[in-house]
């Protein structure tokens, strides 16, 4: 309905038809409706109680789920192994939340190693990396033979930890090297694996070793050359690989389904670490994932790499010796590296 000025109201009921410069008056305005206070509290408050109740629901269905199991791992063969003779080690395997012994169909994952063995000699002059295949009897086994006496460093990873064991071997002291500044180029060393890369023998670093198997270059790499290490900094690092005359082996392959395997072990043997490398430069991930856990068959990779393996490290103070393990064909590509952190 439209409103006009008061004072042409009797021109409009005379019905003259003359009428000009008629003014239209602008709508009323409407209203404005306030908001009741009551109403808006009354909003909030069931507001909250729908949120709280989604909350309640989500917590009692997380609450009814069975939590994932945390595994202890004991060493139950010898932890004093003979010098020089095969000897089994044998690891138990027990839910840390029912302390019951758990059988290798609940413990293992499809498709990956379940448990991966890593001893290193006093010294970092003799290495193993080994898998289990016995599972006999809910046992994870391994046979090793230990070359040389003193504490050697037995770490132990799997899907949801890793452990750190030693083993004293006994017999006359051998004489270590003390190890001194980083070494960013070593000798590569071309094992023989058998099928599935087995190799369960003792690698050895010493000069003999190196000048029946030494047939590559290994380079590790860094920014800034390696003057940028710091404790408990997240580091990356590049692995390439050469042969003798310095050309860039570009026909790598995953071993055990993945671009590297790298031991990083402290010279004092209180803390080592296995970490998994990626086919990539300088290959930052700092996640803290410093196991074998989950990494084979969930890996996306090529068949065949480049040369340049990258991994990453978060380290301590002190002296480090890196054992990065590598395959090209047949081949395990080992070396070894000093890196200091100071």
């Amino acid at each position: 309905m439209e409103m006009y000025r008061a004072d042409i109201l009797p021109l409009l009921a005379s019905n003259n038809n003359d009428i000009k410069d008629t003014v239209l008056l602008p709508p009323a305005p409407k209203p404005r409706r306030r908001l009741n206070k009551k109403v808006i509290l009354s909003c909030g408050i069931s507001l909250l109680l729908l949120m709280t109740t989604c909350a309640t629901i989500i917590f009692i269905r997380r609450r009814s789920k069975p939590l994932p199991p945390i595994y202890s791992i004991t060493l139950d063969g010898e932890d004093v192994p003979p010098l020089n003779q095969t000897t089994t080690l044998a690891f138990t395997v027990t839910d840390s939340n029912t302390n019951q012994r758990v059988s290798y169909e609940e413990f293992a994952v499809p498709g990956e190693k379940s448990l991966h063995v890593a001893l290193v000699s006093p010294g970092a002059q003799v290495f193993g990396h080994i898998h289990p295949e016995d599972f006999g009897g809910n046992d994870l086994k391994v046979d090793f033979r230990f070359p040389v006496s003193g504490n050697w460093a037995v770490g132990v990873g799997h899907s949801s930890g890793k452990h750190l064991f030693h083993a004293t071997v006994p017999g006359e002291p051998v004489s270590t090297p003390v190890l001194g500044n980083s070494t960013w180029e070593t000798i590569g060393q071309g094992l023989k694996v058998s099928p599935g890369d087995v190799y369960t023998s003792p690698i050895y670093f010493n000069d003999d070793a190196i000048a029946v198997h030494g047939k590559y270059i290994m380079r590790l790499e860094m920014l800034n050359n390696g003057t940028n290490v710091r404790p408990g900094a997240c580091t990356p690092f590049t692995i390439r690989v050469y042969d003798k005359a310095g050309n860039v082996i570009d026909d790598l392959r995953p071993f055990l389904n993945s671009p590297a395997h790298v031991i990083i072990t402290r010279s004092d043997q209180a803390s080592l670490y296995h970490v998994h490398g990626l086919p990539a430069t300088l290959a930052a991930r700092c996640t803290g994932g410093r196991n074998a856990a989950h990494l084979h068959s969930a890996m996306a990779m090529s068949s065949v790499l480049n040369g340049a393996v990258g991994f990453d490290a978060s380290l301590e103070v002190g002296h480090w010796t890196v054992v990065a393990q590598l395959a090209r064909g047949d081949e395990m590509i080992v070396g070894r590296f000093i890196l200091v952190v100071s």
